[in-house]
């Protein structure tokens, strides 16, 4: 499966020593001339030496630094791609027409979602559509905005007949997670990563050795950090921004890409489906269409 851009893996890593923070400063602003680099002459160009280049690809988990290398070259593309649409987000202003807003609009949207298929590998997704397939119970937790995505997501999941909850207050929500257990799933949603409740949330899963999927912006956070399994979306909207465009729209991507998936993987989601079809919602003889049923 394709892995994560060796680029957003190197933005990820913190609390790296300096050497090798200055190795990864030398290569986002350099990417081109590393890929005709050997490791030697990498650790001189950036001041360090071979040993400290051999330990970042160590922690980057790649294999080696020809690995290192050729995923570089591979991946430069899609990373000056993100630097792009992160660098040329549409600020909004009260001079704008109805026709700038519906464009900044749609395009900061649109980046936003390309982000999210940026920032995350292949194998995250798939690591937690099996988690969720597992799963004997899944609770999606959330906050304010992110309350509504979590609910969403759970009626998504409904449909596909799985054990699936969301509670709207904080006290639902630390009983249920006080009751989860090591074969339960929660997956904690907070753009910001720094929502109290969630993060108590998170801590009190984690004490109960309960699988945890987090949904965050791609930076450092209580709540990634705590998690078992990060999943991201785009640092594009600030924290006090009132409800969210961008960030709501891109963690409820993360989320339809989850429940897509499982959808697409599982048969007991697609049987489960046709029979959670509400069809009185869009027939006026939906009980003759049951009773129907029922005398067949």
């Amino acid at each position: 499966m394709k892995k994560m851009n060796i680029f957003m893996q190197m933005h990820q890593l913190k609390d790296l020593p300096a050497s090798e923070r200055h190795v990864i400063d030398y290569i986002l602003k350099h990417p081109q001339k590393v890929c005709e680099m050997t490791i030697v002459e990498l650790g001189a160009n950036t001041f360090t030496s071979a040993s400290t280049v051999s330990r970042l690809c160590q922690k980057l988990n790649t294999n080696g630094y020809p690995d290192f290398k050729q995923r570089i070259c591979t991946d430069i593309d899609k990373y000056q791609e993100y630097v792009y649409l992160n660098t040329n987000r549409l600020p909004f202003s009260s001079s704008d027409s109805i026709e700038d807003t519906i464009d900044k609009v749609v395009a900061n949207s649109t980046k936003a979602l390309i982000d999210v298929k940026l920032l995350n590998s292949s194998d995250s997704f798939q690591k937690a559509i099996d988690w969720v397939t597992k799963a004997s119970k899944v609770t999606i937790y959330g906050s304010g905005i992110s309350n509504l995505i979590a609910q969403d997501a759970m009626n998504k999941g409904l449909r596909m007949g799985l054990n699936i909850y969301s509670f709207n207050h904080y006290a639902e929500m630390s009983m249920h997670a006080r009751m989860s257990k090591k074969d339960d799933l929660g997956i904690i949603v907070s753009y910001t990563g720094f929502t109290l409740d969630m993060i108590k949330i998170a801590k009190i899963l984690k004490l109960n050795n309960c699988k945890t999927i987090s949904i965050t912006s791609n930076s450092v956070n209580d709540i990634s950090n705590n998690a078992d399994l990060n999943l991201y979306v785009g640092i594009s909207e600030s924290y006090y921004r009132i409800g969210g465009i961008e960030s709501r729209m891109s963690m409820q991507c993360v989320l339809d890409i989850v429940f897509s998936g499982y959808y697409n993987q599982t048969q007991k989601a697609k049987d489960a489906s046709e029979k959670t079809f509400t069809e009185d919602t869009f027939s006026y003889n939906w009980q003759e269409n049951i009773d129907s049923k029922t005398n067949e």
